[in-house]
């Protein structure tokens, strides 16, 4: 996971303190948990996914190596699609 020192950009204590007092919280007490969210990255990138976008990072799911082996297999089949009239048709071999 990528957190860098400008990974969130200046105004995201408010985006999260405006989308906490969108869900009933007072305004102070949604400022004050969107600051202490800040401070700790790796729950504040959570918390920003979660409540801004609505994605849950942890039902993402996925692996390296599924992503790999689906990519060769398309990668072949892309490639035998590609060289099918070579197959098909012999005349085009004589050419080639």
């Amino acid at each position: 996971m990528i957190m860098g020192q400008g990974f969130f950009s200046a105004n995201a204590p408010e985006e999260l303190a405006l989308i906490y007092e969108a869900k009933g919280l007072p305004e102070d007490e949604a400022r004050s948990l969107a600051q202490r969210l800040i401070k700790g990255k790796p729950a504040a990138l959570y918390t920003m996914a979660r409540e801004e976008l609505g994605i849950n990072p942890e039902e993402m799911g996925g692996s390296a190596w599924g992503a790999s082996g689906a990519s060769f297999c398309l990668f072949a089949i892309g490639a035998i699609v590609q060289l099918s009239p070579f197959f098909s048709f012999p005349e085009l071999r004589e050419w080639w």
